[in-house]
């Protein structure tokens, strides 16, 4: 369609065949709810989308790019639609997806720079033409913090190099959107390493080393401890107490 989408209550279809549904922009009001069609197949590219009260645009098992949008309101949008219902996960407000509430996947949102001020991606699951300012939001497993589709030995360096971080995203490695970067997001990754979204390995996948579970194990006990200085402290003399202490102590 070539004017923008506005949904003020009740469910808005879109994109009923395979392929790029391009509205320019769309915004959904309390109690509507736009959403594509499940498929895998679709994906919506706009300039922004926009939710106010109980609105929500459930993008199922498809994609989103914004070429005009904010990535913390985005982010946002997506915390709020996992976290913030009332009936579990993703059955809050904002940008959400049923097909990744009855899975356990996910979805990914990333600013798509690849940290040079260059596109990370140039094409995305049809799309062509992608910036660096461009927001890419996708279904994918939990973990996939670069979207690429698997859950990788670079997505866990990734969450590695950012823990403890907050006002944390997914591709810093928040991949429960609660804005920080913490053991539980590292456990969530490590439960799908090796995983793609469609399910069955890729060649990528198979060359890469996965780590066995100790290492896991031992990942996450270094992660627990990165964010604590252990100090020794003495009080009186010879005979004093040894105690154990944390930054800010």
């Amino acid at each position: 369609p070539g004017s923008p989408v506005i949904v003020n209550g009740g469910l808005y279809l879109m994109g009923g065949s395979a392929g790029i549904y391009a509205p320019p922009s769309l915004t959904v009001g309390n109690l509507g709810t736009a959403r594509l069609a499940a498929g895998s197949d679709k994906l919506l590219r706009t300039a922004n989308v926009t939710s106010a009260g109980a609105g929500k645009l459930d993008l199922a098992d498809n994609d989103l790019v914004l070429t005009a949008g904010n990535l913390d309101a985005i982010t946002a949008l997506i915390a709020s639609a996992r976290n913030g219902g009332s009936s579990g996960l993703w059955s809050g407000p904002g940008i959400t997806s049923s097909t990744a509430a009855a899975s356990g996947h996910s979805l990914g949102a990333i600013l798509n720079d690849n940290g040079a001020g260059q596109p990370l991606y140039t094409s995305f699951h049809g799309a062509t033409g992608l910036s660096a300012t461009d927001i890419i939001v996708a279904s994918t497993v939990t973990g996939d913090l670069n979207l690429d589709g698997t859950v990788s030995i670079s997505d866990f360096i990734d969450l590695a190099s950012h823990f403890g971080q907050t006002s944390a995203t997914w591709a810093s490695g928040d991949v429960n959107y609660d804005r920080q970067v913490s053991i539980s997001d590292f456990i969530d990754l490590a439960a799908n390493f090796g995983g793609t979204y469609s399910g069955a390995a890729t060649a990528e996948a198979c060359a890469i080393a996965v780590p066995e579970p100790a290492m896991l194990v031992t990942g996450a006990i270094a992660l627990g401890f990165a964010s604590v200085r252990r100090h020794t402290r003495r009080a009186g003399g010879d005979g004093g107490e040894v105690g154990v202490g944390v930054d800010g102590e």
